[in-house]
C-alpha cells in the first residue's frame, strides 16, 4: 500500500476494464479495528510539507487531527501510537527508496562517464 497508494483510483479502473492488476489482487487486508487509524494517518498524510526529505507528521498536527475527531483519553492515546507507528513505517519507506535512487542515479552516472571516454 505504501508503494501504490496514490495510484490506487488509477488501479481500480484497470481493474474495472478487466485488466490483470497485481497490487490490488495482492491487497492486504486492513483490520476492521485499524481502519479508523489508518484513515487518520491517510488523512494527516495529505497534509504532510513538502520537502525532498519526507519529515514524519508532527506531534501538534496528530494532536489537532484527534482533537478535531473527538478521540479522548485512552482511544486518543491508541490512536496516536498508531499514528506514529504507520507515520515512522511510511517515512522509513521513502528515506529507502530515495537511498535507492540515488544510488541507481550514481551508477548510471558512472556507467556514462565511463562509456564517454571509452570513445
Amino acid at each position: 500500500m505504501l508503494e501504490w497508494g496514490p495510484y490506487l483510483k488509477l488501479l481500480e479502473r484497470r481493474r474495472k476494464r478487466g485488466k490483470p492488476v497485481p497490487a490490488l489482487d495482492n491487497e492486504p487486508e486492513l483490520f476492521e479495528d485499524l481502519q479508523p487509524a489508518w484513515r487518520a494517518f491517510n488523512a494527516l498524510h495529505k497534509q504532510r510539507q513538502v520537502s525532498f526529505v519526507p519529515p514524519p507528521l508532527t506531534v501538534t498536527d496528530i494532536s489537532t487531527w484527534l482533537e478535531i475527531n473527538n478521540y479522548q483519553g485512552i482511544e486518543k492515546q491508541e490512536m496516536y501510537e498508531m499514528i506514529i507507528i504507520l507515520d515512522s513505517c511510511w517515512v522509513a519507506h521513502m528515506r529507502k527508496r530515495l537511498e535507492r535512487d540515488e544510488k541507481s542515479k550514481k551508477g548510471k552516472r558512472k556507467d556514462k562517464r565511463k562509456k564517454w571516454f571509452e570513445r
